[in-house]
């Protein structure tokens, strides 16, 4: 909402009809000379340009969620991310053994010692139809293990995020349930609330913020977003 628009006009809006699901508290807050003019509630259908101007669908939802830090809430995949974890984990403890075992193999054996020494001689070896050299499993191994550090450490980066704030997280399911921008299984990731995080850097003020979420849950004030 523009700064401009006064308390008076934020009434209006409500009459309008182009300020929804406001709760009487809020009227009353609304016709008071000393309200924010820079305050958004949960609920308005009053967006920035950018994103009235964007089609219906995702690049509607993109361009809301774009609009302000606070909309930008979005799945982890915790779940996944631990599944894909175990998985590779698993692949990489046969490739361990595998490795283990060719090592013992020519390491017991007095005439075949000589490939855990050289390199090149281990690379330059004939070997039977059908058995890998301990490069092509090196060379495995060296993929899977990469693979695995990388997801490992984006796990950990995406478990290092802030959850939404109640506040933030309600204004966007108060968005996709009033817009109706997506299908429902569309929309439906939004109520994985222990899986959401937020790309909102964490705050100095983040304890303020706190405090005043619970000073309006005790007022039974709706959340209101402020702009910035």
């Amino acid at each position: 909402m523009p700064a401009s628009e006064s308390p008076s006009k934020l009434a209006r809006a409500v009459e309008e009809g182009r300020i929804m699901n406001v709760s009487p508290r809020e009227k009353e807050l609304m016709s008071s000379p000393t309200l924010s003019t820079g305050t958004t509630f949960v609920g308005t259908t009053n967006f920035p340009s950018e994103v009235e101007d964007s089609p219906r669908g995702f690049p509607y939802v993109a361009s809301y969620l774009d609009s302000e830090d606070t909309f930008a809430v979005f799945r982890r995949f915790g779940w996944v991310h631990t599944r894909l974890l175990l998985n590779k984990q698993d692949e990489l403890r046969v490739l361990e053994s595998d490795l283990r075992a060719m090592d013992k193999l020519d390491g017991d054996n007095a005439s075949s010692r000589k490939y855990l020494q050289s390199r090149t001689k281990d690379n330059a070896r004939q070997l039977p139809p059908g058995r890998i050299s301990r490069q092509q499993l090196l060379d495995t191994l060296e993929k899977k293990t990469l693979e695995y550090g990388q997801l490992l450490l984006q796990a950990q980066q995406l478990l290092s995020l802030n959850r939404p704030a109640d506040r933030d997280h309600q204004s966007v399911i108060n968005f996709l349930e009033n817009d109706f921008p997506l299908f429902e299984k569309e929309t439906s990731f939004v109520y994985e609330k222990e899986d959401l995080v937020t790309l909102r850097p964490g705050r100095e003020t983040a304890f303020l913020d706190a405090f005043v979420e619970r000073m309006l849950k005790v007022c039974h004030c709706r959340p209101i977003q402020v702009s910035t």
